[in-house]
């Protein structure tokens, strides 16, 4: 008995030490500081002041919410900047960490390590996969029809797409992919690449992919496509399809038993190096990820906010369809980052610079090896970063 006791007691106090470990240091409010703070949604910050003003009745003068569209910063004058990840990753020399405890986290997939201390994110934009209920009825289709590429040629399902980047890099991002970090110049692999893009054009064809341009922003109205990628911050509040809630978002189908991922950025608040008031920025961070703070979140017009699934219950969203749009969002991926020749533009970047689209839209065309098409794009990535 007296063994067991003693064995209980060792656990206690390791247990104890570990919460000791990992306990935030609560930073003390600074009695006359006062922190700008950058928001990009009117609405969001209007909730966010009130939420503060009711936490810190004696504070209210303490912030101060300065509203405007998200711009890349050419310099940091607010003591809270709104950011996202890709610019935060270029950033980091001028940001500083105030540790949070946060009552509320998100998809791990959707954290750069890189940011996990210095960056907080509370939303994302990208493209989701949404379908229009009556036109796939209407064509005698099921929903469980979209569950994958495959289902849909053979059930003849019309899938809206184009040829810009966002749209193919769901089918083709594994040929980014650099299978040996050791190589200096980590460039996509060759093989990998000229396989994806084969399996690509493939698929490009069976599916019978149109690129009908003219229909981006609003392919659901047409009753060609029952479904597609659709940009998560076009409205679609006001469309007649969405009042009669025939419009729904869902992750998107798989192909060849692998799950696609469309890509997205994830923004938020990030804090300046130069503030002098880390107690009002630790205060209003965790207020952000605090229930109320999520809440007043999913309250605002924010288009997609992070929120995991199993914290759905802790919190009213007061729309189907909007719960759909997170959990769709829930299921993208952060952007590649590969650095390339020691340079601080990744992968990505680089091929929005270099045509991949015009290039990919050749080789579907043609009768070119997709051998071909890598030494092409490979060419067109060394003459951008000789240039850059």
């Amino acid at each position: 008995m007296k063994k067991k006791l003693l064995l209980i007691l060792m656990f206690m106090y390791l247990a104890s030490g570990c919460t000791a470990a990992t306990k935030i240091e609560k930073l003390p409010m600074e009695d006359n500081g006062r922190i700008i703070v950058e928001v990009e949604n009117e609405d969001y910050a209007l909730k966010l002041k009130e939420l503060w003003n009711k936490r810190y009745p004696n504070k209210q003068s303490a912030i101060i919410f300065r509203i405007s569209p998200y711009m890349p910063h050419k310099e940091l004058d607010a003591d809270i900047i709104w950011t996202n990840d890709l610019e935060a990753l270029q950033l980091t020399s001028k940001l500083q960490n105030i540790p949070i405890q946060e009552e509320y986290k998100i998809e791990k997939h959707l954290v750069r390590k890189e940011l996990e201390h210095i960056f907080v994110p509370v939303c994302a934009k990208g493209k989701l996969f949404l379908y229009n209920e009556q036109t796939l009825h209407e064509k005698g289709k099921k929903i469980e029809d979209l569950e994958s590429f495959e289902s849909m040629i053979e059930s003849h399902i019309s899938y809206y797409h184009s040829h810009d980047l966002d749209y193919i890099y769901p089918f083709i991002k594994d040929g980014f992919i650099v299978q040996d970090k050791r190589k200096q110049e980590n460039y996509p692999d060759k093989e990998i690449f000229s396989v994806q893009i084969d399996h690509y054009k493939k698929l490009y064809h069976d599916a019978h992919f149109m690129d009908d341009i003219y229909l981006q922003p609003n392919f659901f109205f047409d009753d060609t496509y029952p479904c597609g990628l659709f940009d998560s911050e076009v409205s679609i509040e006001n469309t007649e399809p969405y009042k009669q809630q025939k419009l729904h978002y869902m992750p998107m189908p798989t192909w060849n038993d692998q799950q696609l991922h469309p890509a997205c950025v994830t923004y938020g608040f990030a804090v300046n190096k130069k503030s002098k008031y880390p107690g009002l920025i630790q205060a209003f961070l965790e207020m952000i990820k605090s229930k109320e703070g999520i809440q007043a979140l999913a309250d605002s017009q924010v288009s997609v906010p992070l929120i995991k699934e199993e914290d759905f219950d802790d919190f009213y969203i007061f729309d189907h369809t909007r719960k759909e749009k997170i959990l769709a969002m829930n299921a993208s991926e952060l952007y590649p980052l590969i650095q390339i020749r020691n340079t601080n533009k990744n992968l990505y970047s680089i091929l929005q610079n270099v045509d991949i689209t015009g290039i990919l839209q050749n080789y579907i065309c043609s009768k070119q090896s997709s051998l071909h098409v890598y030494e092409e794009i490979y060419e067109h990535m060394q003459h951008f970063l000789d240039d850059s």
